[in-house]
């Protein structure tokens, strides 16, 4: 897989395969926070046989870009990374990994 990268002006989310991975399919994603001052990376665990589900909500995001109603919600299977996409004009991601420690 290669790196998806989400940026702003200032902060950019990077979801990456870990070089440690041995299955096929990855089980688990590298996910990488920059901005000024601060670089944090943890390993996100998805289990799901048949690849990412991330990769299908992006997908949905995607499809989707003339705009919905509500959020959209992406969260882990640990429940250690959760995404909301909300939509006014613009796609609007926030990212949470509160729940552990990043």
């Amino acid at each position: 897989m290669d790196s998806v990268v989400i940026r702003d002006v200032r902060t950019a989310v990077v979801f990456a395969e870990p070089y440690t991975a041995r299955t096929v399919p990855a089980q688990y994603l590298s996910v990488t926070i920059e901005g000024p001052d601060l670089r944090a990376s943890r390993q996100v665990y998805e289990g799901y046989d048949e690849g990412f589900s991330k990769a299908a909500y992006f997908a949905d995001l995607a499809a989707s870009w003339r705009g919905w109603e509500g959020i959209r919600e992406y969260e882990s299977v640990e429940g250690d990374l959760r995404i909301q996409a909300t939509h006014d004009g613009h796609v609007n991601l926030c990212l949470d990994a509160g729940r552990h420690e990043f």
